[in-house]
């Protein structure tokens, strides 16, 4: 299994870090579809500049009352879509458009190009086959000593203090009883208040 693993990790890792080497782009390629979608998006909003880098974004559209706040230097938009995944959000991409920025620059560095290779950057080693490997004169590791505990096995595991300890003990579920004699529920031949009959039922 770990074998597995290792194997597969070392492959991944090559086969990442030769496509982000031939990628050309400065956004990685998931992320640039992404940002494609908010372009189309930003077309249904309008900027209005307030002075140095801030921004009031409203709708085209009169019936849509939302109003956003977009700070390009602080990097922050009243919708908080551009703080919680690091990438413009169509009201943050329509400042942009203002200001004739690329978008691109103002998407976080986990984005990037260099910080993909910077994680796929570092190779796993090859290594020999187990036949290859040099003898080393060590003590044989062998498995602990077996002790049977004194006194009688538990039968029943032991249960953690938020569980139900009584799961396993099925209740009898209540039935009503029937006499034979007299053919009536709800007593046995102790409590029955008929005489004995030889026959089926009972006489009245």
């Amino acid at each position: 299994m770990f074998e597995w693993i290792r194997c597969y990790l070392m492959t991944r890792f090559a086969e990442k870090k030769k496509k982000a080497e031939r990628y050309e782009g400065s956004v990685l390629p998931k992320s640039k579809k992404r940002l494609d979608v908010i372009v189309i998006r930003a077309m249904e909003w309008q900027a209005k500049w307030t002075g140095d880098l801030k921004f009031e974004v409203h709708h085209k559209n009169k019936m849509i009352m939302e109003r956003f706040v977009v700070d390009l230097m602080a990097g922050r938009c009243s919708y908080r879509f551009w703080v919680l995944c690091g990438m413009p959000c169509p009201h943050a991409y329509c400042a942009n458009l203002e200001k004739d920025d690329n978008p691109e620059d103002y998407c976080s560095n986990y984005y990037s190009k260099a910080a993909y290779l910077a994680t796929y950057g570092q190779s796993i080693s090859p290594i020999n086959g187990e036949n290859m490997w040099p003898n080393i004169q060590c003590d044989t590791i062998i498995p602990p000593i077996f002790r049977v505990k004194p006194g009688r096995p538990r039968m029943v595991r032991i249960r953690e203090p938020d569980e139900n300890r009584t799961q396993t003990k099925y209740k009898r579920t209540r039935t009503s009883v029937t006499y034979s004699n007299c053919g009536q529920y709800g007593h046995n031949r102790r409590l029955c208040p008929n005489p004995i009959m030889t026959g089926i039922g009972c006489s009245f």
